[in-house]
């Protein structure tokens, strides 16, 4: 999914902007943008109808600023970031995306900048990383369910429960949905991350091909499914999406394994060669005040301040069945072509068991 977003999609949403001022954000906001900078490209997977209050909200401290935003799914963006910088050709200021490996890779591979941002004092030591990646917010893992048609004493709430509960075919069979990790690289990250927690993944794996389940490459498209009745279970979807879209949708059912719950990260970097560095590093201080982590902590996304813990899903969460995913050089094990190669042998040989 591609579309291209540009500021002025977003002026018919600020009547949902805060009527009081931003005062932190004003003051994250001190570091003066040159008035020749009077533009700001980003590249991210964060969907329009969640992001509308944030642009409009930069939009009000920085008005002669013009947000282009790109609604890019994960893979796609990667590729076109590094085709277009590979080109010299205009591309983002700053890359906001969950695949946290291939972020890694862009980091590794010369295309971010470090940047120092005013808000690191109250952030979390883990969510920098070299002064170029910034986890923005993070979100767990969970299981979706349509709670008009399972109750929630019928669905599994751990990893063990739902390999037993996928192990025989049933009433199911061509109603449980998940992640295709061939199509996208959240779902490969998520998988691989299971992988190392419990080979039992591969019992889910070769459940989820028992009972005729549907692969997704974008996270709402299978929460809606679920939403809507045309399946019953979503096996590793996203926190956040899911409580969002269940707004709209109250028959989503969340449920958080009680054995563990892989954490992810949405992270931010900015371009080595951004066109508009001043004002990329001022978004990123605007991303990381407490204004703005505030309003995404209130769409379910996590915030990574110290002063804002436990806001968004983290309400959800045992920390001490918690599998963070840390940023880091050991993400890139899941790139290596042999890795990947053996990965997706694997995963075939685990599919073609239904």
């Amino acid at each position: 999914m591609q579309r291209a977003q540009s500021l002025a999609v977003f002026l018919a949403t600020l009547g949902l902007m805060f009527a009081a001022g931003l005062p932190e954000s004003r003051a994250a906001a001190a570091n003066a943008i040159p008035a020749t900078e009077n533009a700001l490209v980003v590249y991210a997977t964060f969907h329009s109808s969640e992001a509308a209050e944030l642009f409009a909200a930069f939009a009000r401290l920085h008005p002669g600023v013009h947000v282009h935003y790109e609604l890019i799914s994960t893979g796609p963006l990667f590729r076109r970031f590094v085709e277009e910088n590979q080109r010299n050709q205009p591309s983002a200021d700053v890359v906001w995306s969950p695949a946290m490996n291939l972020q890694m890779k862009l980091i590794n591979d010369g295309y971010a900048q470090p940047v120092e941002s005013s808000q690191t004092p109250y952030s979390s030591r883990r969510a920098i990383w070299n002064g170029m990646a910034y986890v923005i917010t993070t979100e767990p893992v969970v299981f979706i369910y349509n709670r008009r048609l399972l109750s929630q004493a019928q669905v599994p709430h751990s990893h063990t429960e739902l390999a037993r509960w996928l192990a025989t075919p049933g009433p199911y069979e061509g109603k449980v949905v998940a992640y295709d990790p061939l199509a996208t690289e959240t779902g490969m990250l998520l998988f691989s991350q299971d992988l190392q927690v419990t080979r039992d993944t591969w019992d889910i794996t070769r459940g989820l091909a028992r009972n005729e389940a549907r692969f997704y490459a974008v996270a709402g498209e299978m929460i809606r499914a679920v939403g809507r009745g045309e399946a019953v279970f979503g096996y590793n979807t996203l926190g956040a999406s899911a409580l969002e879209i269940r707004k709209q949708i109250p028959d989503i059912g969340v449920v958080v394994p009680s054995d563990y719950v892989l954490v992810m990260s949405r992270t931010a970097l900015v371009s080595r060669k951004a066109p508009h560095p001043a004002a990329a590093r001022v978004f990123l201080d605007f991303l990381l005040s407490r204004d703005a982590q505030s309003l995404m902590a209130s769409h379910g996304m996590s915030p990574v301040r110290t002063d804002l813990a436990g806001a968004g899903i983290q309400l959800y969460l045992d920390p001490k069945h918690t599998q963070t995913i840390p940023m880091g050089l050991t993400l890139l094990s899941d790139l290596d072509g042999l890795v990947r190669a053996r990965f997706q042998r694997d995963w075939r040989r685990a599919i073609e068991t239904r």
